[in-house]
């Protein structure tokens, strides 16, 4: 039995073999040689670029805003009412204004003196008198009250010194400010004069305690032109104390 199964599978396998052949009669086979398969560079590879980053899509814009509903108020209409019809109002009664107590009279003005020169209305300006230009200080307080003491070092020539007392009492004054808030003094200044009457090197010596006062006195003198030495005068420049009395009389 088994030796018919293989008689029949060999048989069945030589008629396959046989047909082969026939079949594939038209095709030619080259068979290439297996050195120049080994020495064939194997093709290149093609690499395709990179492709580039898409940038993200635009952001889609914000829905628009709803429109808000209007909204109306309305509201009811009102009945006008009519207004009833003023009263007649009584006149005001007229108040005679009491007639106001006379003022009492003021109280008469202190009068300003400079150096014995009053300053008032009622009263005529009392004349200076004028001192002697010597270095004598004066005997008193009254007669020091009466006009400025000038001192003289130096030689300045003759009638110098009569001149300088003249151009004195025609600039001296007392300042307003002073007179309003009722304040005096004496203040003492020291000054160089040259034989063309120009004044420098202006020093305060001694002051009142009022700014009023010790800015007045020697601002006379600052950048003044005095009346020249005389020309019989042995100093090319003399040196002047001059001390200005303020005082004010009741």
């Amino acid at each position: 039995m088994h030796a018919i199964v293989i008689l029949l599978f060999f048989i069945g396998f030589a008629r396959r073999e046989m047909e082969a052949p026939q079949a594939q009669s038209g095709v030619q086979v080259v068979f290439e040689n297996p050195g120049d398969q080994a020495t064939q560079a194997p093709p290149a590879q093609i690499h395709a670029p990179p492709a580039e980053a898409q940038a993200p899509p635009p952001a889609a814009p914000p829905p628009p805003a709803a429109d808000q509903p209007e909204v109306r108020l309305s509201m009811p209409e009102l009945p006008l009412t009519a207004l009833p019809a003023p009263a007649n109002q009584p006149q005001p009664q007229q108040h005679t204004q009491p007639k106001p107590a006379p003022h009492p009279a003021h109280p008469a003005q202190k009068y300003v003196v400079v150096n014995n020169l009053s300053y008032g209305h009622p009263a005529p300006p009392v004349p200076f008198a004028k001192r002697a230009l010597n270095l004598d200080l004066a005997a008193n307080d009254q007669d020091a009250a009466a006009g400025p003491e000038l001192q003289i070092k130096g030689d300045p020539g003759t009638n110098w010194g009569a001149a300088l007392d003249k151009w004195v009492n025609e600039h001296k004054y007392y300042p307003d400010a002073a007179v309003e808030q009722n304040q005096q003094g004496s203040v003492e200044i020291e000054f160089t004069v040259d034989r063309a009457g120009h004044v420098s090197g202006i020093k305060m010596l001694r002051g009142s305690g009022s700014p009023f006062l010790d800015q007045a006195w020697p601002g006379i003198f600052a950048g003044a032109q005095l009346p020249p030495l005389s020309p019989d005068a042995k100093s090319n420049s003399v040196t002047v104390d001059a001390t200005m009395h303020y005082m004010l009389v009741p």
